[in-house]
């Protein structure tokens, strides 16, 4: 910009309508020190928007003069509505490098306007189409809200696109649907008249248009005999047609569903489990090796005010593995197993499918009348008290079971199937249940399997089994003996570990060699370790108990477990919390696998947190050990008590601590972490795996020992670590 010529714009905000005219002045002053003539030039704008007669003005120096410049944009749809940047040069004539340019800004403002029509203006047929058109003749978008109404209100108007937006100068069609919800079954058509209001929204204008629409029949007179009469006929032929080319060796001609010829009936009592072995076989030239994947069963039984509303059904194949049971009611279609869901039986949770419920305080397990367990459960006392034990909730208590291993399934002529019928409901009538199966095709449904039919389905011999056993610990022991496990004490055990004589697993009756799981799992013969083992599974129960100040009992204790095998080498620890069960239940048993321990100072800095279960909350100083070294040392304050980091409550442990313990073997630790709380009288359960066999022994000198604290200086100070 030049400083020897000073330009200025009036009026300084420019707005201007399509087709209007606007005045303004342009200044220009001679700031120099001679005479010199100057050219005004307007730049960026359409040269037919504006006029500017004077562009040419010569000055004496100080002397300024005022150019008129005229905007007239045009009217219609050539000057959109918007705001137009320009810029006005005026360069000196005597010394043409002196310039100086004037920006501004021009705003066009919105001018509306629109012709719009509708065509046809008369449809007649099922659906009335028609076109809007939209024609804008502004100079600014415009975007209509369409509405259609007749005036019953039997119409359904649909707009494509909607709603529509049309630009300045531009024309667009609209697709106008109208669909009646009536229209009369008979001649003679329906006549409607359509309102189609189209209202832009940049105006208020509503402008209306009609149409009409005439609604054709649904059909004549006629056609509806002569129609019925072709699709009967129609019918006949291909249902024949299809029955005969691929439905009939699966359904009778009214689509009646075949089964295999392996009906059954038996009267179903509550608390009695029956089971029926089937055979499937292949059929001619099958190949033996494709099993079907669906299994096809029905099961009913006659209705009456007291027959049982559901009947459970379970499928095991020979290999020990079966299906979650299906409930059935009497109204259901047939029931299908899927070859692909099996599990493992002994994995299955049935709940109380299987238990005698008939006095709900004392569920027993139901009997099989026929056929083997499917699970075994653990009772109170197998000769006195038949009750059945719980886990944590409603959970019954089953010990780990396969009772049909697999070499007792693979014999050559004696691969049977298993189905097992159940009525859960003790309350009703015994009803006399059928049974019927097929094996089907691949997509399932009630088409026959084309490989594999199944045959022989019977009972088996009748025998009377409970599956009942007694579950025992290898160990149980209270800790403290005849006390409580008081908060600030770590108590301790030693475990002693013993092979378990050749050919048993734990000590049970009426039941085959299994007990807890994990530690009843077998193992390959190569990763059989020596003692102490390859699981360790346990249990800790304490009752909740009220204390004279109203505090409960602690909710939870903590339990260490450590491995030293010998010197040199680093001991591997396991921990967990363990919650809060009544000593008449079974608790929820844990497992600790032996194979898998971490380093000590890992297992418990991992997280930090786990250092306070070693601290006393009460005096602010770690816990004291009950008859061997602790685990870890931690620093000392000035003052005698545990030093903790700055900017957290973990307790500071000395390092070096965690390879001075030279406790040997194998030993528990048990604490009860809360200082607020009464102290539990715990029980502790252990048990070894199916080889070697755990005892908790007493330590030889059960006092106390010094508080795990390193003198005051010990630690190096925080930032030097």
């Amino acid at each position: 910009m030049s400083e020897l010529i000073l330009v200025t714009l009036q009026p300084r905000r420019l707005q201007v309508k399509p087709g209007e005219e606007l005045n303004a002045s342009i200044e220009v002053q001679n700031h120099g020190r001679v005479v010199d003539s100057y050219s005004v030039e307007v730049l960026g704008l359409n040269a037919e928007w504006y006029q500017l007669p004077d562009a040419n003005v010569s000055l004496f120096p100080g002397d300024s003069e005022a150019v008129r410049l005229t905007f007239r944009p045009p009217a219609g749809s050539a000057a959109v509505a918007n705001s137009y940047d320009f810029t006005i040069r005026v360069s000196s004539s005597v010394a043409p490098a002196e310039v100086t340019n004037l920006n501004g800004s021009l705003e066009v403002e919105p001018s509306y306007g629109h012709h719009l029509n509708i065509r046809p203006e008369k449809i007649t047929g099922v659906v009335g189409s028609y076109i809007f058109g939209i024609a804008n003749t502004g100079n600014a978008e415009l975007v209509f809200d369409l509405e259609g109404s007749d005036p019953e209100g039997f119409c359904r108007f649909t707009f494509q696109p909607f709603p529509p937006a049309v630009a300045p100068g531009e024309y667009a069609e609209v697709a106008v649907t109208v669909k009646p919800s009536r229209r009369p079954f008979l001649e003679p058509p329906r006549t409607y008249d359509l309102t189609i209001v189209a209202a832009p929204r940049q105006t208020t204008e509503r402008p209306t248009f009609h149409a009409q629409l005439d609604a054709l029949p649904w059909a004549r007179k006629w056609y509806f005999p002569a129609a019925l009469v072709m699709l009967a006929v129609l019918a006949v032929i291909i249902y024949t047609g299809l029955w005969v080319a691929v439905e009939r060796d699966n359904f009778t001609y009214l689509r009646g569903e075949q089964w295999d010829d392996v009906t059954i009936s038996e009267q179903l009592r509550h608390g009695l489990i029956y089971s029926f072995d089937f055979d499937l076989k292949p059929r001619a030239a099958a190949d033996k090796s494709l099993l079907p994947i669906n299994l096809r069963g029905d099961v009913t039984w006659p209705a009456s005010d007291e027959a049982p509303p559901t009947m459970a059904i379970i499928l095991r194949d020979p290999f020990g593995n079966c299906w979650r049971p299906k409930l059935v009611d009497r109204s259901e279609v047939p029931f299908q197993f899927r070859m692909k869901e099996s599990s493992r039986c002994d994995s299955i949770n049935y709940r109380q499918l299987l238990v005698n419920k008939t006095n709900p305080d004392v569920l027993t397990p139901a009997e099989y009348i026929s056929g083997d367990p499917l699970v075994w459960y653990c009772v109170r006392d197998v000769a006195g008290d038949p009750r059945v034990k719980f886990l944590s909730g409603t959970q019954l208590q089953t010990p780990s079971n396969d009772t049909d291993s697999k070499a007792n399934w693979l014999g050559e002529d004696d691969q049977h199937w298993t189905i097992y019928i159940v009525n859960p409901h003790p309350s009703t009538e015994w009803p006399e249940v059928k049974i019927k199966l097929k094996a089907t095709s691949e997509n399932g449904g009630q088409k026959k399997d084309k490989y594999y039919t199944l045959s022989a389905l019977e009972a088996t011999p009748p025998k009377s089994v409970s599956p009942s056993l007694q579950c025992f610990w290898d160990n149980e022991t209270d800790i403290p003996e005849g006390g409580r496990m008081e908060h600030g004490v770590v108590y301790t055990k030693t475990l002693e570990v013993t092979q378990r004589p050749a050919g048993t697993g734990s000590e049970f009756s009426g039941a085959p060699d299994t007990t807890h799981p994990k530690c009843f799992q077998e193992e390959d013969e190569s990763t059989i370790s020596s003692a102490p083992g390859n699981w360790l599974c346990g249990d800790v129960t304490w009752e909740v108990e009220e204390s004279d100040s109203g505090k409960i009992t602690a909710n939870n204790v903590f339990i260490i477990l450590r491995i030293s095998e010998g010197e040199g080498g680093k001991a591997k620890c396991w921990s967990r919390f363990e919650a809060q069960t009544s000593t008449d239940s079974e608790g929820t048993p844990f497992e600790f696998n032996l194979k898998r321990g971490r380093p000590c100072q890992q297992e418990l800095t991992t997280p930090e947190q786990n250092l306070w279960n070693l601290m006393n909350w009460t005096t602010f100083i770690p816990s004291r050990y009950q008859g061997v070294q602790p685990l870890v040392k931690f620093c000392a304050h000035e003052n005698g008590q545990t030093l903790f980091g700055r900017s957290s409550a973990i307790p500071r442990m000395y390092e070096e601590s965690w390879d001075q313990n030279n406790t040997l073997g194998m030993t528990l630790y048990i604490m009860n972490p809360s200082s607020f709380v009464e102290p539990p009288r715990v029980t502790v359960k252990l048990k070894g795996d199916k080889n070697w066999k755990i005892e908790l022994k007493d330590l030889p000198n059960p006092a106390l020992g010094d508080t795990p604290l390193v003198s005051p200086g010990s630690c190096p100070a925080i930032g030097e670590r």
